[in-house]
C-alpha cells in the first residue's frame, strides 16, 4: 500500500482541484458556445439585412428618378394633345376602354424623350414587355397604358361606366407588365393566382410604370395619373397592401389581369423608400 506524505496529499487536493475547475470552465464554454453562434449568425443576418436594404434603396431611388423623368414626359404630353383628339380617342380593336389617340400619342414621343436624358436608351426585346418597355444603363423601364372610360349620369356628373372601380389610386396590371407575384383571387370560384412575369433581378432591376388615362367620348381626356409600381424585391416587406382597399381585398379583373391599390389598409398614399414623395401623380386636364 502506497502512503502518501501530508505535503503530498495537500498537492495532489490541489492539483484535483485544478482538475475540477478546468472541468467547470469546460462546461461553461460548452453552455457558451450556442449563444456565441447565435451571435454571430444575428451579425451575419444583421449584416445581410443591411446589405439588402442598400440594395432596395438603390432600385427605389432609381424608380424615383424615372417616375420625375415621367412626370415631365405627361406635362409634355398634356401640352401637346391635338384639340381635334375627340373624333378619334375611341379603339374599336380593344376590350378595355381606352383612349386609342393618348395610347399612340405616348408610344409615338416616349422613346425620344427617354433618349434626351439616357443616351444609351433601347428598346427592350424580351419575351415580356409592357406597351413601351426601354433597356436602360442600370435597368429595364415598362411603361403601360391604361383607359378609364366616364360617362354623364342623369345628374351631369361623370361616372365610371363599370362602377366605381378606378379612384386615383386604383390600378391594374397583366402578369406580363410586372414582376409582382404571389398574389390570389377567385375567377368562377376557383383560385387564380398573379404571377409576375417580368424578371427579378436586383442587379438590373425592371421596373414599372402605368400612365392611366381618364376620358370621355363628349369630353375627351379628363385626367391622367401615373404610378411607380414597387419593385418585386421588397414589395412584400414595404408595401404588403397593395391588394387591399379599405381593409378589402381587391377581386382579379382575369386570370392573368389583378386589381392593385397605391395606398395601405390606413388608407394612406405608398411613398418612396425613406421619402416622402407619393408613388403616383394625378394631372388634371379637365376637371369635373
Amino acid at each position: 500500500m502506497t502512503v502518501f506524505k501530508s505535503s503530498e496529499l495537500i498537492e495532489n487536493e490541489d492539483l484535483i482541484q485544478k482538475f475540477k475547475n478546468i472541468q467547470i470552465n469546460t462546461k461553461d464554454d460548452i453552455k457558451l458556445e450556442p449563444q456565441i453562434k447565435q451571435d454571430e449568425d444575428k451579425e451575419k443576418e444583421d449584416k445581410k439585412t443591411l446589405s439588402e436594404n442598400l440594395i432596395y434603396q438603390k432600385i427605389d431611388i432609381k424608380s424615383y428618378e424615372l417616375f420625375n423623368l415621367l412626370n415631365d414626359f405627361i406635362s409634355y404630353i398634356i401640352e401637346n394633345i391635338n384639340d381635334c383628339h375627340l373624333q378619334i380617342c375611341v379603339s374599336e380593336n380593344n376590350s378595355i376602354p381606352i383612349n386609342s389617340y393618348i395610347e399612340s400619342l405616348c408610344r409615338a414621343e416616349i422613346l425620344g424623350f427617354i433618349r434626351n436624358k439616357y443616351a444609351n436608351c433601347k428598346v427592350y426585346c424580351g419575351k415580356y414587355r409592357a406597351d413601351s418597355s426601354f433597356e436602360l444603363d442600370d435597368c429595364y423601364l415598362h411603361i403601360d397604358n391604361k383607359g378609364v372610360k366616364v360617362t354623364k349620369d342623369n345628374k351631369g356628373l361623370y361616372k365610371e361606366i363599370y362602377g366605381n372601380d378606378h379612384k386615383d389610386d386604383n390600378f391594374h396590371m397583366k402578369s406580363t407588365q410586372s414582376n409582382l407575384s404571389k398574389f390570389y383571387s377567385k375567377i368562377a370560384k376557383k383560385e387564380v393566382c398573379y404571377d409576375g412575369k417580368l424578371p427579378k433581378d436586383t442587379a438590373k432591376p425592371h421596373l414599372s410604370f402605368i400612365i392611366k388615362h381618364i376620358w370621355s367620348k363628349d369630353n375627351g381626356i379628363h385626367k391622367i395619373i401615373l404610378y411607380s409600381i414597387p419593385h418585386c424585391s421588397y414589395q412584400n416587406e414595404y408595401y404588403k397592401d397593395i391588394q387591399f382597399e379599405n381593409n378589402k381585398k381587391r377581386p382579379a379583373k382575369s386570370h392573368d389581369s389583378f386589381r392593385f391599390n397605391m395606398s395601405n389598409k390606413n388608407n394612406e398614399p405608398y411613398k418612396f423608400l425613406d421619402s416622402n414623395k407619393i408613388r403616383f401623380k394625378i394631372f388634371e386636364y379637365l376637371k369635373y
